[in-house]
């Protein structure tokens, strides 16, 4: 077992007054304002907030060059960061604007103000690119309005010990974003807990380029790991890496951690909606499971979240990263499991309210105890009864043309990669969890292995003008069953739901869901598309077991010769050929009983007969 167990640094004092008494000495920068609100950043400005947190718009000022302290009511440091940009066009992912808590302040100034010697001191091993994020580093500021300078007293870095624990996070924005390695260390701090993080991140980087040797990423993290020994290292794949590749960037990156002496980690990122955290919670728990490596269950606390806490915004305003709320909830996630720390109670608020930090916390914990049932995928309520998803894993077989590229559903061999039924539904078709196949009209099989009590049938479709991708809204999805994969029968055609759009991407589901269950082996699906394209995440079916499958087998019998007879199909729809059989129903089997007792009641009345003769022939 590595260093689980820490030493405390003050259990009974809070994570701001853990960071701020921990210093050995404190310098003293003094710097002249040259004005206040002003629009161009040509020495220090300052901004001033009221009574409540003023925020403040990129659009109105000039900040890309400048680097930014922000200070909270009592003159602690609160946040930093640097090239806030007026458009989201400008830079990848970040923010336009920046909030100075009430009763607080902010100084922006170019990289040759003295007061850069402050910015460089809290901003040790952080990475950050065209944002704030929170600090806890041992810093104050107060300004001086008479003389109009701004004095900012420096502390030192909480010194390590033989006793700190060493975290280096290892991934891309998802990771550094506002801060999250800090606000980590800082609920660890506040729990009493010695720990110390360090960055190897990067924007939109990739495990596979870490992985690699000769790739500048690749460079850093081994660089990292020959000069520092760490407890744990922390990984986190992009949003567009699959499973397959994941697996293979780790197994590269595994005895690189355990030549350092260090237990790899797996971060299991957030998604932005709650069908999206179903994705992660797959990829990361196969990982888990494939390599033994421990994970947290951040994914769905973000949907917990989402879900009974809607009013707190956990992404920030580009519509891809997570905002501050995000970011702690992370945090939050990490510490229960990496640590085995409770958050709950966490007296670390990031300048947050009490009830949205009591929230998040309370968020993290239940997804890590009680893992959270996101929706959709795994199990599903229909009619205050809870399905599961039968089709999960099962095999099918599709009978459009094969799409080449990162989007294809199909190996080398010729046989579909799976993606249409590994569980993982996403909100935008760019995702490479999407499978495609080419052709107007196309069908898929998906055999569940057995038979299966069926409740629902659902899946989704993309749609992309400027990719060539058809729009969902022009499509048609019918819905077939089998017992033995040749005779199949209608029991719908699907009901399409409301327009989502995510990243340009529209999205429908197409759903059927039955009256009474009906039991199949098979579910075929038969799509017409208003393009050449099947763009789909998922194919879900939601039952459960059948409860006798020999009852059910004789059952099908009887149902088809009922549906010969007169011939209709399962519920209100028509059959698509009467010869076909029907699967399932509840009439015929009550007929199979009818039938037995009549032949109970002949063998009695047989061998009351044989008893009567045998005893005229003794008289």
């Amino acid at each position: 077992m590595k260093k689980l167990l820490v030493i405390c640094i003050a259990i009974s004092l809070c994570a701001a007054a853990v960071a701020f008494d921990c210093s050995a000495s404190m310098q003293t920068i003094t710097a002249d304002i040259v004005g206040y609100d002003l629009s161009t950043v040509n020495g220090v400005v300052a901004y001033k907030a009221g009574d409540t947190d003023r925020t403040l718009s990129a659009a109105d000022y000039s900040w890309g060059n400048a680097y930014i302290l922000s200070f909270d009511k009592d003159g602690k440091l609160y946040e930093a960061g640097k090239g806030i940009l007026p458009s989201q066009n400008d830079y990848y992912g970040a923010q336009t604007v920046v909030t100075i808590p009430a009763g607080g302040f902010m100084l922006a100034f170019p990289n040759s103000s003295t007061l850069m010697k402050a910015f460089n001191a809290c901003f040790d091993g952080v990475m950050l690119y065209n944002a704030t994020c929170s600090m806890t580093y041992d810093m104050t500021a107060s300004i001086d309005e008479k003389t109009n300078k701004v004095t900012v007293n420096v502390g030192d870095p909480i010194p390590e010990t033989e006793d700190t624990v060493k975290f280096l996070f290892v991934g891309n924005s998802s990771t550094y974003f506002n801060g999250n390695p800090i606000k980590f260390e800082a609920l660890c701090r506040a729990a009493g807990l010695d720990v110390k993080v360090t960055y190897c991140t990067f924007g939109s980087a990739y495990l596979s380029e870490f992985a690699n040797e000769n790739h500048e990423r690749g460079k850093a993290l081994r660089h990292a790991l020959k000069n520092d020994k760490y407890d744990y290292v922390v990984l986190q794949d992009a949003a567009g890496a699959t499973y397959d590749s994941s697996k293979a960037s780790i197994q590269t990156i595994l005895p690189l951690i355990e030549e350092n002496g260090a237990e790899a980690l797996l971060y299991m990122r957030y998604s932005t909606s709650i069908s999206g955290a179903q994705k992660y919670k797959t990829n990361y728990g196969k990982l888990s499971e494939e390599f033994g490596i421990k994970t947290c269950t951040s994914a769905l606390a973000f949907a917990y979240c989402m879900e009974n806490y809607p009013d707190i915004n956990l992404i920030a305003e580009d519509g891809g990263h997570h905002s501050k709320e995000g970011s702690y909830l992370a945090a939050c996630s990490w510490l229960y499991a990496y640590m085995g720390v409770d958050p709950r109670g966490n007296t670390y608020t990031a300048g947050m309210s009490a009830d949205v930090v009591a929230a998040l916390q309370e968020s993290a914990y239940e997804a890590a105890v009680n893992y959270f049932d996101y929706g959709g995928g795994l199990t599903k309520t229909i009619d205050g009864v809870k399905y599961t998803d039968v089709a999960q894993g099962a095999s099918y077989v599709p009978d459009g043309k094969v799409y080449t590229g990162n989007w294809t559903d199909t190996k080398d061999d010729g046989t579909p990669i799976g993606k249409l039924t590994d569980g993982i539904v996403v909100t935008e078709g760019s995702d490479t969890s999407v499978g495609c196949y080419t052709g107007t009209a196309q069908s898929i099989t998906v055999n569940l292995g057995s038979l299966k009590s069926i409740k629902q049938v659902e899946t989704d479709l993309f749609g992309q003008s400027s990719w060539g991708i058809p729009d969902p809204s022009g499509a048609t999805v019918d819905v077939f069953v089998s017992a033995d994969g040749n005779k199949f029968d209608r029991i719908g055609t699907a009901e399409m739901s409301e327009e989502e759009v995510n990243g340009g991407w529209k999205r429908r589901l197409f759903t059927v869901t039955l009256d009474s269950t009906v039991n199949a082996q098979y579910v075929k699906l038969e799509y017409e598309l208003a393009g050449n394209y099947l763009w789909t995440s998922e194919i879900a079916v939601y039952g459960g077991d059948t409860a006798n499958e020999d009852e059910s087998e004789v059952a099908e019998s009887e149902a088809a010769d009922e549906s010969k007879d007169d011939g209709q199909s399962i519920g209100a729809d028509q059959s698509t050929d009467n010869n076909e059989s029907v699967i399932g129903g509840s009439e015929p089997a009550v007929q199979n009983l009818t039938w037995l007792w009549i032949l109970i009641a002949a063998v009695v009345v047989i061998a009351a007969a044989v008893v009567i003769v045998l005893l005229l022939k003794k008289k």
